[in-house]
């Protein structure tokens, strides 16, 4: 996952404060509100000796939230945000630090995050117990909106920020290339042919 110092600068770039960041950082990476990566992850809970994920990840962040009396807005869109960046760092860990000198590749890993974090928030019917899945519907989208939003809204912000993770992630020694190497011979050959638009990179 990226330090807190990358998510804190690219929060600020999209004009949620450090102090909000860091709030939501540390809720969310320090186990503080029952798992760590609330939100996306389902805490488990004990069903006849069995620990089972049945509570919605959506829902018990945004509990966590209002208990701390920080159910507004701004929280929701600094956790949002907390999400996507954690899956950018994984496709930069796992493609690669030189992905972020790719504008093609920079589009699909944003595109390919957001369809991910959007899920895993939504994620309930496998999870939640049927009496509560209209709670953590409701609380999925209240993540969910601020996602999409932040996506459609900031591009921009999001694009540098994939710079800072590679950047970061290429001082702990992630290697430029990884697995995602071996398809590079592919995307040239489509590139030189006019075709690059059309290709979906295996496993991103």
């Amino acid at each position: 996952m990226p330090s807190h110092r990358v998510h804190r600068t690219c929060a600020e770039l999209i004009g949620i404060s450090g102090d909000v960041a860091n709030f939501v950082d540390r809720l969310i990476d320090l186990g503080r509100c029952e798992a760590h990566d609330v939100g996306v992850r389902h805490p488990a809970v004990d069903l006849g000796g069995v620990q089972t994920p049945a509570v919605s990840g959506a829902e018990v962040l945004v509990g966590c939230l209002a208990m701390q009396g920080r159910l507004d807005g701004v929280h929701l869109r600094a956790a949002a945000l907390h999400h996507l960046l954690d899956c950018v760092d994984g496709k930069v860990g796992r493609y690669g630090t030189a992905l972020a000198g790719n504008a093609f590749d920079v589009e699909r890993a944003l595109a390919r995050c957001l369809s991910e974090v959007a899920d895993r928030l939504r994620d309930v019917d496998m999870y939640v117990l049927p009496a509560d899945r209209a709670a953590a519907r409701e609380a999925a989208e209240m993540l969910t909106k601020p996602l999409y939003d932040i996506y459609n809204d900031h591009r921009d912000v999001l694009r540098r920020c994939v710079t800072l993770i590679a950047e970061e992630d290429a001082s702990k020694g992630v290697e430029p290339l990884g697995v995602y190497q071996y398809y590079n011979p592919l995307r040239g050959l489509l590139t030189l042919c006019g075709e690059e638009h059309r290709w979906v990179k295996p496993f991103l």
